[in-house]
């Protein structure tokens, strides 16, 4: 991986370790060698640093989760490895990421509505990162990108019972990791 560089937006920055697990989610883990998803994301927050007079005063999460769907999709592009599959893939992507747009903004009835459920997703993410890697890549497949078990199991090449294990404990870790942080 490669190191990055602090941004020294706190505002911006605080949305890495969420767009990171976006970029993992949105990039097939099949090109992780040739695309790193931390890549992805630091030219997004840079980016974002580069506009942040345009974005300052406004929520800058929806902006950023544009532009790493936007960067994810020109590193596939230019990667050179769109085909059918992958226009198939990218379609998933793009719906996952509104799915999760939606989430992440949705109207609610007042700002601090709207701060307190982005807080407590920033608060899931953190734990998140915090879970050893085998079992937060089997919760993320899993919970976040609807993978059956058994699909898990094959990218994961471990067995399904072995699978079930990292999603029972990483779930449980989670959840404690949750607790902790209220």
């Amino acid at each position: 991986m490669s190191q990055e560089p602090n941004i020294l937006d706190p505002e911006l920055e605080r949305n890495r370790e969420f767009l990171r697990i976006l970029a993992r989610k949105h990039l097939d883990r099949r090109l992780w060698s040739k695309i790193d998803p931390s890549d992805v994301v630091q030219k997004t927050l840079l980016s974002a640093h580069e506009k942040r007079e345009q974005i300052r005063g406004s929520d800058p999460l929806p902006w950023l989760v544009t532009a790493l769907r936007n960067d994810v999709r020109d590193a596939i592009r230019d990667f050179g490895r769109i085909d059918a599959k992958e226009r198939a893939f990218q379609q998933a992507v793009d719906e996952s990421v509104r799915m999760v747009h939606s989430w992440a903004v949705a109207d609610v009835s007042s700002p601090s509505q709207r701060a307190m459920k982005q807080e407590e997703l920033l608060r899931l993410v953190q734990a998140l990162v915090q879970l050893p890697e085998a079992e937060r890549i089997a919760v993320e497949l899993h919970h976040l990108n609807g993978w059956s078990v058994a699909e898990v199991a094959d990218q994961l090449q471990r067995t399904e019972p072995a699978v079930a294990g990292l999603l029972h404990r990483g779930l449980k870790r989670l959840r404690n990791l949750m607790q902790e942080s209220e």
